[in-house]
């Protein structure tokens, strides 16, 4: 277990802070380390109490069966609640992770108008011409990467530039919302989005 605040000895002890204040000097009276730490203890710093030192408290309050509990859980070595919400949140986010994945996949298949349900929005990406040119959206979207319209100028210039400077073919492709787009190779694309 991890040294404890006061305000954190409050919250496990479900009183209020001053509460747990009252305890302490009770408990301090007894144990100088404790006396010390409440006076060099600040608003701003705070003092941090060793497991000693918070089940003394704890106990000063009367409540020798949570201080009892602490000490056991201590010994056993393991988490409490907080440590133990840490160590899951990766899993938590595995898991939805998991469970989105199928609405994720939906909404990265282009589909024609009279396959979409009422209501959901058009994501159709610029259709990619043949022979591995893509427009900096569809690559990005082929890679799991949403590339906003800021970004997409952003990179279209890069890659503009790395096609000149090597005599790679641009190719111009139609467009729904700007008439038409520049397509790249893929070899330029790659090296875009690896930067």
């Amino acid at each position: 277990m991890q040294d404890m605040t006061i305000k954190q000895i409050a919250e496990i002890c479900q009183v209020d802070q001053r509460t747990v204040q009252l305890w302490a000097n009770k408990a301090g009276e007894n144990i100088s380390s404790i006396k010390e730490r409440i006076s060099s203890s600040t608003s701003t710093y705070p003092a941090n109490y060793t497991l000693d030192e918070t089940l003394a408290i704890i106990r000063a309050g009367g409540r020798s069966t949570l201080a009892d509990l602490l000490a056991e859980n201590a010994q056993r070595s393991q988490p409490l609640i907080g440590d133990t919400l840490r160590e899951l949140i990766p899993a938590i986010t595995a898991a939805m992770t998991a469970a989105m994945a199928p609405l994720i996949r939906e909404l990265r298949t282009p589909q024609a108008p009279s396959q979409m349900r009422p209501g959901q929005l058009a994501l159709l990406p610029a259709t990619p011409p043949s022979g591995e040119y893509y427009t900096i959206k569809a690559y990005g979207s082929m890679h799991g990467v949403h590339v906003n319209n800021t970004n997409a100028v952003m990179l279209g210039r890069e890659a503009s530039k790395i096609s000149r400077q090597r005599n790679i073919e641009i190719r111009r492709v139609p467009h729904e919302e700007w008439g038409e787009i520049n397509s790249y190779h893929i070899s330029v694309l790659k090296e875009v989005f690896t930067v």
